[in-house]
């Protein structure tokens, strides 16, 4: 007990004693008090006894135990400093130093990098893997050129030596094979990368042609996927630029995001039914049509669209019949490129979920990159006329259409994407909704065409989620009396 807890302990007691009347009292007070003051003194003088004996003891020891030699902290400090624990940036790029202290890893991109390209080593590390493969490239892959040994395997991309034109694989990748200058993983069927000239396995063992396999491969004119194939994923293919022909099996069945992007020179495809790939989304998540350029062919004949059905009869024929001319024809009718619901990424200052109201109208903000030429005339004379058509997705229903134009349009963030705020309450597009307070899909195909000429100058599909911020931003609008 110390001298505090002592003297708030003889307050509470003599607080105590005096609110008591009783006979004795005080004297009682006086003998408590004595009792407490001769306890707490007798605390006061072994603590004090405690105290001395422990310096004493500590001076004994300090003269028997010889002194420990000085650390050299300057020296430990300058030694940890030289380990490589900071971050490495060159080229626009941001490395870290693995645990090895041999090699680094890619762990970062600056702001404003137009190109990337991925160097041998930085600062005298090697560079052997991506870290985050998903969020630090895979938005800006289009910007990347990759050497042939980078492996994509989940959220990270790892180089694979390479000697005499082939993988070398060591003991710690067990289930991968090379050969004919393929790399595959044989637990999973997955082709992970190839080396130019390589020849494809054909004997059923490749199930999965994987992210960025052929990525750059400067070569060969034609390519043969193999039967047994049944997907191709994300970019694939991306800037193969010497293909020119491309056969796929049937047995495919899916085909990922911008699989063949940038196979310029891509002019013929062969499929071998119709029927086999139905369930193939040709536009489905790409910046393109997924053969821009390139004419189909099904079972070695030419595709050609059929007769354009009316539009206002039969819409659901009339998207289909969209579809199959971009589909047939390569590029017959320009897509829009980099469709996304405003904002693409969302900020505190920028909290909108692609719904608003701005200026007397409830809008559906969507963001363009190739869009300029569209958003000039935004005015009474503005040339061009907005068609959205609209269904509930996985639902045999028809296509709705509502025709729009754009109220406003601007630059998104100063950047090339555009903004453009599409009127959609007002235009007629009055019934969205969710399922029972669950959300909806609906499929969109956003359709541009002149004004004078009917003519189709862009389009986009897409798969919009209506949700519960849909409905709260349309009953803010009505109750700001942007809705009547």
């Amino acid at each position: 007990m110390n001298r505090k807890h002592l003297l708030r302990a003889l307050g509470d007691i003599d607080a105590d004693l005096i609110e008591r009347s009783e006979p004795g009292a005080a004297q009682r007070k006086r003998s408590v008090i004595l009792r407490i003051t001769a306890a707490a003194a007798a605390i006061l003088l072994l603590a004090a006894l405690a105290v001395g004996g422990a310096v004493i003891a500590s001076r004994k020891n300090a003269a028997k135990t010889p002194a420990a030699p000085s650390q050299p902290v300057e020296e430990s400090e300058s030694e940890e400093s030289s380990l490589p624990d900071e971050k490495i940036h060159s080229g626009g790029l941001i490395f870290a130093v693995n645990p090895d202290g041999q090699t680094c890893a890619l762990v970062g991109v600056e702001e404003d990098v137009d190109e990337i390209v991925i160097p041998e080593s930085v600062d005298g590390y090697n560079v052997t893997e991506i870290k985050d493969f998903d969020t630090i490239i895979r938005p800006i892959i289009h910007l990347c050129k990759f050497d042939n040994n980078f492996v994509i395997s989940g959220n990270t991309a790892y180089k694979i030596p390479i000697q005499n034109g082939n993988f070398v694989i060591g003991d710690d990748h067990p289930d991968l094979i090379a050969e004919n200058g393929c790399l595959l993983d044989v637990r999973t069927g997955t082709l992970l990368k190839v080396m130019p000239g390589a020849v494809l396995p054909d004997n059923g063992s490749v199930r999965v042609i994987g992210d960025c396999a052929f990525l750059g491969i400067d070569g060969p004119e034609k390519v043969s996927v193999p039967e047994g194939v049944e997907r191709i994923g994300d970019y694939a293919f991306m800037n193969c630029s010497a293909i020119k022909d491309l056969s796929l099996p049937a047995t495919l069945l899916s085909i990922g995001e911008d699989a063949f992007f940038g196979c310029a020179e891509l002019r013929r495809v062969d499929i071998p039914t119709r029927e086999t790939w139905s369930g193939i989304d040709f536009f489905a998540n790409t910046s393109n049509p997924l053969f821009a350029g390139a004419k189909l062919y099904i079972n070695g004949v030419e595709q050609v669209p059929a007769a354009e059905p009316d539009k206002a009869a039969d819409p659901d024929a009339w998207i289909a019949w969209l579809k199959d001319s971009v589909l047939f024809t390569g590029s017959k009718y320009p897509m829009l490129s980099g469709g996304a619901i405003y904002p693409v990424r969302k900020t505190a200052e920028m909290p909108y979920t692609g719904w608003d109201f701005f200026k007397g109208s409830f809008h559906l903000n969507y963001v363009f990159t190739n869009a300029e030429e569209f958003s000039l005339y935004i005015g009474e004379d503005y040339p061009y006329k907005w068609e959205i058509f609209y269904k509930k997705a996985g639902t045999e229903e028809s296509f709705r259409s509502v025709v729009t134009e754009p109220n406003d349009v601007y630059c998104f963030l100063g950047e090339k994407p555009i903004i453009f705020r599409l009127p959609t309450y007002q235009s007629g597009m009055t019934d969205l909704e969710t399922d029972g307070g669950k959300a909806q899909n609906y499929d969109f195909v956003f359709v541009i065409s002149e004004k004078k000429t009917g003519e189709i100058v862009g389009w986009y599909a897409d798969t919009l989620e209506i949700n519960g911020s849909y409905e709260d931003f349309l009953a803010d609008a009505k109750a700001a009396g942007a809705v009547k």
